[in-house]
């Protein structure tokens, strides 16, 4: 049987051991909840970028139809004055 100074000192010794690793633990679950929060910004930036991307994606897509239809309408433009330009 385990004398009571023994079973004392034992006791002792795990609670004393147990200290730093219980600090080691807490750093470790503050460095953890530090991550996360990181990488949910990281993760609210990528989908902000993504839809930045697209927009300007489509913008662009825009800008080609409407350069398209500025020719069209320039041509039609400058065709029509010629005939006019050259008849006075």
């Amino acid at each position: 049987m385990i004398s009571r100074t023994n079973w004392l000192k034992w006791r002792l010794t795990r609670e004393l051991a147990a200290r730093p690793c219980l600090e080691i633990q807490k750093q470790i679950k503050i460095l953890e909840n530090r991550l996360d929060k990181a990488l949910v910004k990281y993760n609210e930036a990528l989908a902000h970028n993504k839809q930045l991307r697209q927009t300007i994606d489509n913008l662009r897509r825009e800008r080609l139809v409407f350069d398209q239809i500025y020719k069209k309408l320039e041509k039609a433009g400058t065709s029509s004055v010629r005939p006019i330009a050259s008849s006075t």
